[in-house]
């Protein structure tokens, strides 16, 4: 309906954010399901799910209540409803794109804003789908804004939208580990991205991740049994038959992939 019509379902978008989507916030464990869902169909659909819960999950540790909290949610699942309006040509190739579609994916953005925004939609869920891929320092898109003109939902939606990207399937990529995306996050925290908002994400992230058992490079399972301060890719783990392996330092070694939450 979006990509032909150009009508956004707002009503049904809203229910999904008031009432469906509270419920899947609010389950326990929520963020660990995320990464054991393969889907590989309709990935904006599903990442714009997975984003909006996101931002339920970081504005729920970030104090956000009641409306406040349901508009952000709603930023979440609207962030990218611009890719309606990019081409499936662009959206699905399954290579590297040219630097001329790359601009046209950058579009997104400024036509998200324009397919919403004589609607009745409060002015942050606008921003966040404007500035979701500003950045700090004034090296995102599509305005370069730096820090203090970027809405906070933008900021929050910037984040949950890097760390989704990173642990989904796409034709074009395959999915890594959360530890390797909480650590992208951190990368960029102190620069690019809002680092209170970075430092309340990664702080409370680290307790879904503690007792998640992995695959490693050298083909065993281990547990993750320490993280340090902040997430990182490369934690303690302790194998099947008891090592205890510090993966900072002994680098011949890495997390493959997440195998039981």
């Amino acid at each position: 309906t979006v990509r032909f019509f150009k009508q956004v379902p707002l009503k049904e978008m809203r229910e999904l954010a008031d009432t469906t989507m509270e419920t899947f916030i609010n389950t326990s464990g929520i963020l660990n399901h995320l990464h054991v869902v393969h889907r590989q169909d309709d990935y904006t659909f599903h990442h714009s799910i997975n984003v909006g819960i996101l931002c339920g999950v970081i504005g729920r540790w970030l104090g956000y209540h009641d409306s406040q909290w349901k508009d952000l949610v709603l930023a979440g699942l609207l962030h990218d409803i611009g890719k309606t309006q990019i081409t499936l040509e662009i959206l699905r190739k399954p290579g590297k794109l040219s630097s001329l579609e790359m601009e046209t994916m950058h579009l997104h953005t400024t036509r998200g804003y324009n397919l919403v925004k004589d609607l009745d939609l409060p002015h942050s869920v606008l921003c966040a789908i404007l500035q979701h891929h500003e950045r700090d320092d004034g090296s995102g898109y599509p305005l370069k804004v730096t820090a203090e003109k970027i809405h906070p939902f933008a900021k929050i939606v910037a984040i949950a939208d890097i760390y989704d990207a990173i642990t989904s399937e796409t034709v074009y990529r395959k999915k890594r580990t959360p530890f390797e995306a909480a650590e992208a996050v951190l990368k960029d925290m102190y620069d690019k991205l809002d680092p209170n908002i970075c430092s309340v994400f990664l702080n409370n992230i680290r307790d879904y991740f503690i007792g998640n058992i992995v695959e490693l490079s050298d083909g065993r399972e281990a547990e993750v049994v320490y993280l340090g301060k902040y997430v990182s890719a490369r934690p303690v783990v302790r194998t099947d038959d008891g090592e205890f392996i510090d993966l900072e330092k002994k680098k011949d070694l890495g997390i493959i992939k997440l195998v039981k939450a």
